[in-house]
């Protein structure tokens, strides 16, 4: 198959296996439509019985982010929603989703653009942020990204454009082979159950994932951070959460098939929060803070045997 592209589609959230204390504050709150998208493929949320679809073709120009509306953060959460974070709610573990582990530190080397030429990049805005921004990567990998995307309906919510209609990333990862895949996922979960309901769907998407590329090597990258300006006043979108929910992440990587980057290291303050230089709106990266982000990916490959 070819002409494997993305497609923007509202968000409809998931509320199958909340935790109890989720359970009702996410009732009545499962669907948003996306009103307004720019170049970086933020979305704002509207009235929650609307379900109007904007979509976005890959390589549109659009406004620069910098002069967009910054209250349209494209963050989803149930604002009500009050999360217990503490204890295992599932029985899982935070031992490596791969069988075998290695305890060695990965060896990370320098590589040029043609290491992505067999990549794929999986995520929700900020991936997209990443597709349009970024001319010289989006030449060489594939994107399956989208507005709103979350762990919850990442591999169901048919995302991926072809010459025959638009189909689940599920069944695009059946119809071709990857030798690299990154996943970037988790900003738009924060207000949707705790950690465990968190990293429960997130270890099942990647095995998955793995299921049907056998011999991808996956990188789990690490939650984007928000700025200090946002993290001290956002008691759903902060970085100590983004961080507890990284730190699970971290934790399902063996070194073997699954290796955790964490880009934050690229773009953040001494605080460790998103350099407000590099944002114009608190959570997203403008258009030319992405070359941080690719540069980050170059020094932080895995070579593939």
């Amino acid at each position: 198959m070819t002409g494997l592209k993305w497609i923007v589609h509202a968000f409809q959230g998931s509320q199958d296996d909340l935790p109890e204390e989720n359970a009702d504050a996410s009732a009545g709150s499962s669907s948003f439509s996306v009103e307004s998208t720019d170049q970086n493929g933020i979305e704002a949320q509207t009235d929650s019985s609307s379900t109007d679809q904007q979509g976005v073709q890959n390589g549109s120009s659009t406004q620069n982010p910098a002069q967009s509306d910054a209250s349209s953060s494209g963050l989803l959460a149930d604002q009500n929603h009050s999360s217990s974070e503490s204890g295992r709610t599932d029985g899982s573990s935070d031992s490596a989703a791969g069988g075998n582990t290695s305890t060695s530190a990965p060896e990370f080397i320098t590589v040029d653009a043609s290491y992505f030429d067999d990549a794929l990049f999986i995520g929700d805005s900020r991936t997209v942020g990443l597709m349009q921004y970024c001319k010289e990567l989006d030449g060489h990998a594939t994107f399956y990204c989208q507005q709103a995307l979350t762990i919850f309906n990442l591999l169901t919510r048919e995302v991926v454009k072809t010459d025959h209609g638009k189909i689940s990333i599920d069944q695009a990862l059946q119809e071709k082979q990857f030798g690299k895949i990154y996943l970037m996922i988790g900003i738009n979960e924060m207000g949707t159950g705790n950690d465990d309901y968190f990293i429960k769907h997130y270890q099942a998407a990647i095995e998955r994932i793995h299921a049907l590329q056998p011999n991808a090597i996956i990188y789990l990258e690490a939650i984007m951070h928000v700025t200090g300006r946002k993290n001290a006043s956002d008691p759903i979108f902060n970085n100590t959460r983004i961080n507890r929910r990284n730190e699970r992440i971290k934790a399902l990587a063996d070194n073997v098939t699954y290796f955790y980057i964490d880009m934050n290291e690229a773009i953040d303050d001494a605080n460790g929060n998103l350099r407000k230089d590099l944002s114009y709106d608190d959570a997203h990266l403008l258009g030319s803070s992405f070359g941080y982000w690719y540069d980050f990916l170059k020094t932080h490959a895995i070579a593939h045997e």
